[in-house]
């Protein structure tokens, strides 16, 4: 898989079916957790790791940001 810097966790933390989600699709909330061993992160740094970890989840099949 693809290496996003500093990213140290993904968990889901929501499943959601029903309404306004079309039938046979479900919401998911994740839960990113960004961590460097070098010390505290910017909030550039952040974004720009999050912008990537995004982008890899846009990059699967089946796979929209609400």
């Amino acid at each position: 898989g693809k290496e996003v810097p500093y990213l140290e966790e993904v968990r889901v933390i929501d499943c959601y079916r029903g309404s306004p989600i079309p039938q046979g699709k479900k919401g998911l909330a994740f839960r990113f957790l960004y961590r460097s061993r070098e010390g505290t992160l910017t909030d550039e740094e952040v974004n720009r790791a999050h912008e990537e970890a995004v982008s890899y989840l846009l990059e699967m099949r089946g796979v929209s940001l609400r």
